[in-house]
């Protein structure tokens, strides 16, 4: 069905019949044989039946009469893209996506950018760039902007959109109106679901004849629990007419399921519209629709695999820092969605990506909420990196936790009520002493840790003639930002007196640099 690059008439013609029946199992083989190939192929393809539809048209309608010919309508349509794709290129990076961007001419060949396909290509082109400009919104973020030079755009965590007017009249005198827009949802509903509108209105005329075709697509895309697109429904509905004075043709269809592969029918003709044309149109209007959606798609699902959408919260139950060797800490990984908080379901994986010694269960998908085990290196001063993964039909989160077996010092102070402490700790999990002074005397603080959040203190000194005696308990509380609080609670007792005092003192821990 396809030769030299092109869908042949032969094979328009065994797809639809004269009456608009449609063939439907010729029309899935001929789609699933374009889709198969790669991207440029099918812009080509595309490209070629859109010219052949697009002339078809003119010369129905009188419009390739009324623009000097098909070839004077064709170098007109193609010089017609040229302020639309400076509109692209002046609000829209290039795209990464492998679908280019084609240069008019000014030659009959040119022609296919234009009308429908003009929209394809400004759709298209846009998604990918859409989406991943705006991966890093927060949640309750929009960075939009209204309608200026042609284009207006808005874009949130949930969804981004486009709307691109343009209204010119060429040298020759054909005039063009054209109208894409597209929104799409880029972060899935708890359900997987993802939808997407996209819609196409073009209109070319000259000395009161002209013609006009859009294309309206609302899609529906599944997403499964591994995060990747599972199926596609929807329903295009394409519509053609033309304005020469009463001649009133025109031709409506409309396909429904799967892009590229759903049902497809004409619903009513008329007029002066040949078989010929009805037969192109049809093949056109399912694979524009096809590729269309599955540009968009692809690029809402490298938004949603991006971890835009998922949040994964990952903590450790000890550590991660100033771990002892050999020691073991549980890792706790939470998807949460960032639109509504909700638990994102679905697996969590934990690789060891960098350092020593291991996580278990280890590249082995785990049902969230996720637990993993993290054992130490039997070294001091040693690293390990655990990357997390969860992946759900709400998207892909990602997250990573850094461990070491580095002894971290802190410099001890505490200034308050008269007493002041200070000293080195050089570990958290082995003993260590806080010097303490007051007014006429001095002792000391002796931690003894029962873990790396606490233990017990003896307190020991004196001064003028008097000793002093006591002791309690101790913990140790993270302040967030690298510091830590050793809160002394305890006894002090002076011998002379037989007196005890309660003493409580949060002494703030320093890192020790270098």
């Amino acid at each position: 069905m396809i030769v030299d690059g092109r869908i042949t008439d032969e094979a328009l013609a065994e797809i639809v019949a004269a009456d608009g029946t449609v063939d439907q199992q010729r029309l899935d083989a001929l789609m699933g044989d374009v889709l198969a190939r790669p991207t440029e192929e099918q812009v080509a393809l595309a490209s070629d039946l859109s010219l052949r539809v697009e002339l078809a048209a003119a010369e129905t309608s009188g419009l390739a009469a009324a623009a000097g010919g098909p070839d004077a309508l064709a170098r007109a349509l193609s010089d017609g893209w040229l302020p639309i794709q400076g509109v692209l290129d002046a609000g829209i990076p290039a795209p990464s996506s492998g679908v280019r961007r084609p240069a008019a001419t000014g030659t009959p060949q040119s022609a296919a950018i234009t009308g429908i396909f003009m929209g394809y290509m400004a759709l298209a082109t846009t998604a990918g760039a859409l989406v991943s400009g705006s991966d890093r919104l927060e949640p309750g973020e929009n960075a939009d902007r209204p309608l200026e030079d042609g284009m207006a755009v808005t874009a949130s965590v949930e969804q981004v959109g486009l709307k691109i007017h343009y209204e010119g009249t060429e040298t020759s005198g054909v005039s063009i109106r054209f109208d894409a827009a597209s929104a799409i949802q880029v972060c899935p509903s708890a359900d997987g679901s993802v939808k997407i509108d996209a819609s196409i209105d073009v209109g070319v005329s000259k000395d009161g004849v002209g013609q006009n075709v859009t294309l309206d697509m609302k899609i529906t895309g599944q997403v499964d629990d591994d995060a990747t697109l599972a199926s596609n429904s929807g329903d295009t509905h394409i519509q053609w007419a033309d304005f020469a004075a009463g001649k009133g043709q025109y031709l409506d269809m409309t396909s429904r399921g799967q892009l590229g592969l759903g049902a497809i029918s004409v619903n009513r003709s008329g007029g002066a519209v040949t078989s010929a044309f009805v037969q192109s149109s049809v093949v056109l209007g399912q694979l524009m629709g096809a590729l269309i959606v599955s540009q968009i798609l692809d690029a809402a699902e490298r938004g949603w695999k991006s971890g835009r959408c998922v949040k994964l919260v990952a903590s450790a139950s000890a550590g991660p820092k100033g771990m002892e060797p050999g020691e073991q800490a549980t890792i706790s990984a939470q998807p949460r969605a960032k639109i509504d908080g909700a638990p994102a379901g679905g697996t969590v994986t934990a690789v060891l990506s960098g350092g020593a010694a291991s996580v278990e269960p280890s590249a082995t998908p785990v049902p969230a909420d996720a637990e993993f085990t993290y054992t130490a290196p039997d070294e001091k001063d040693k690293t390990g990196t655990v990357a997390l993964e969860a992946r759900s039909k709400r998207g892909i989160g990602k997250a990573s936790l850094e461990f070491d077996t580095t002894s971290t010092a802190y410099a001890a102070s505490f200034n308050g009520g008269g007493v002041s402490i200070s000293g080195t700790v050089a570990s958290l999990t082995e003993p260590f002493d806080l010097a303490v002074t007051f007014a006429g005397g001095s002792g000391t603080f002796s931690q003894s840790p029962s873990g790396e959040t606490g233990g017990a203190v003896g307190l020991s000194g004196g001064g003028s003639g008097a000793t002093l005696s006591g002791g309690g308990s101790y913990t140790v509380s993270d302040n967030g930002d690298g510091t830590k609080t050793v809160t002394l609670m305890g006894e002090a007792c002076v011998d002379v007196s037989g007196a005890c005092t309660e003493f409580v003192h949060p002494v703030l821990l320093t890192p020790i640099s270098g």
